[in-house]
């Protein structure tokens, strides 16, 4: 399995691999598969529902062709379980659109960042009617929910854009040119953390996108920054909200009160793949990451060392 996104859902933690599998896992250590899905495309995206029922992964039949020839692409694929029973909750799916690139939740709600363009707020329920569409514009959107659904961050190439959400639908809060390659939102989802950046320089920006202020900026100088490095791939936010973690070349933690570094949990060897999408356990206690070769690892944060491989 080529991991793709990790996180933790109810004291397990759930790995989505890239070869359409989703394996969930249960514990910490002496890991083992209590449920594995095979799905007919290729993941891209994993999200939890705003209230933790329902589990999503999103993607697309044909990930190659999508991004490198479009007009060939296949279709664009989103399935939702019921993590008590395990039930489908709702399959969605559009034709010839090459893949959806990806997926959050907002109550009530699927939003679905869609190849080369629009951004699909899909209701719950009644068979996937009444989609809303936003034309975002970019190639590749990525879409963020802060953690109790009030915020989303909708960005790509054409820049940034945060709105609050409500029943009436979406309502702008701030705007950046910013082209983010990976964000998250803090817990009490008035921040948000971006990753920017070409080859030769990723930095991390915590921004309050009401007011713009910038609180945090991080600018690792002990990433390669060349071809053979991978740099900043992920970001995520600690549940207390007073620890960042960033991966890619290194997995490491940073306090945002002082933008000090607190520990490199991991630093890759020549050639070695670079970690993304960290993910931090609810108490706080552990942090996820997985890489490119087909690896996802879990370290125990109190000692700092890694307690688990996937």
């Amino acid at each position: 399995v080529r991991s793709r996104r990790v996180m933790f859902v109810l004291g397990a933690c759930v790995l989505a691999g890239v070869t359409c599998l989703v394996l969930m896992w249960t514990g910490t250590s002496g890991l083992r598969p209590y449920e594995t899905k095979v799905l007919p495309f290729t993941v891209v995206d994993l999200a939890l529902s705003v209230d933790g029922r329902l589990l999503g992964v999103a993607g697309g039949t044909r990930l190659k062709e999508a991004v490198e020839e479009p007009a060939v692409a296949g279709d664009a694929e989103c399935r939702l379980w019921s993590i008590a029973g395990g039930t489908r909750a709702l399959s969605y799916n559009k034709e010839d659109v090459g893949l959806f690139t990806s997926l959050a939740m907002i109550d009530g709600a699927v939003v679905l960042g869609q190849l080369h363009g629009a951004v699909l707020t899909v209701p719950l329920g009644n068979k996937g009617a009444g989609v809303r569409r936003l034309d975002s514009g970019h190639t590749w959107p990525i879409v963020t929910v802060a953690p109790r659904g009030a915020y989303m961050a909708v960005g790509g190439n054409r820049g940034l854009v945060a709105y609050a959400v409500s029943s009436d639908g979406l309502a702008e809060q701030g705007r950046t040119q910013w082209e983010p390659d990976a964000m998250a939102f803090s817990p009490s989802g008035k921040r948000l953390a971006v990753v920017l950046g070409s080859i030769g320089h990723k930095e991390v920006r915590v921004w309050d996108f009401r007011t713009g202020e910038v609180s945090l900026h991080i600018k690792d100088p002990k990433y390669r920054g060349d071809l053979s490095g991978t740099e900043i791939l992920g970001v995520a936010f600690g549940p207390e909200g007073q620890t960042l973690a960033t991966a890619g070349e290194r997995l490491k933690l940073w306090s945002i009160a002082t933008g000090e570094e607190i520990a490199c949990l991991w630093k890759a060897k020549r050639n070695q793949p670079g970690l993304r999408s960290p993910a931090f356990s609810p108490d706080g206690r552990f942090l996820a990451a997985v890489g490119g070769d087909r690896v996802a690892w879990i370290w125990d944060l109190r000692t700092r060392k890694k307690v688990a491989k996937i």
